[in-house]
């Protein structure tokens, strides 16, 4: 297969590619089916209205077929903080138990500990002080030995010349 030959399927992905991207269609799918790939690599990426005309087969092809749909998008949640070593109660009802620390109480007490965790730090170190400090805090205790109980042998230090 020539050099030519190679590039008209690679343009042709791509343009389906960009097609699908502005159609909310499955890209990936579409780019699997021998049967809209063989109609675009067709057409030649050098037809006038090249990328208009993919755009209108994608949609085309979305209309009839309805796997080439891509599913909604699901909203994308942040990453928990570190729960506390005490979970708040929740009832079966959804409500908070009585005398259990509120959220609000809960991340009050991850950010006083946070606030503990300096590069001076004497305590033993677990991992979820490792999780809650911060990286230049975690770099220090690692140069000075202090996550050996971890696995963590002293890292040496870099000085500039």
């Amino acid at each position: 297969m020539s050099a030519d030959n190679e590039q008209v399927p690679a343009a042709a992905e791509l343009a389906v590619h960009m097609a699908a991207a502005s159609l909310g269609a499955d890209a990936a799918r579409l780019c699997d089916s021998r049967d809209v790939m063989n109609r675009v690599t067709a057409l030649g990426p050098d037809t006038p209205g090249f990328v208009g005309r993919v755009t209108e087969m994608v949609r085309e092809a979305v209309q009839t077929n309805a796997s080439y749909r891509l599913a909604p998008a699901q909203p994308v949640h942040p990453v928990q903080p570190v729960q506390p070593a005490e979970p708040a109660e929740v009832q079966p009802s959804g409500e908070q138990a009585p005398g259990a620390p509120s959220r609000n109480e809960l991340l009050a007490r991850q950010a006083t500990r946070r606030a503990q965790l300096t590069r001076d730090y004497s305590g033993e170190i677990t991992s979820e002080d490792l999780q809650l400090a911060e990286p230049s805090t975690v770099a220090a205790w690692a140069t000075a030995g202090k996550l050996a109980h971890m696995g963590v042998p002293p890292q040496k230090t870099h000085r500039r010349r």
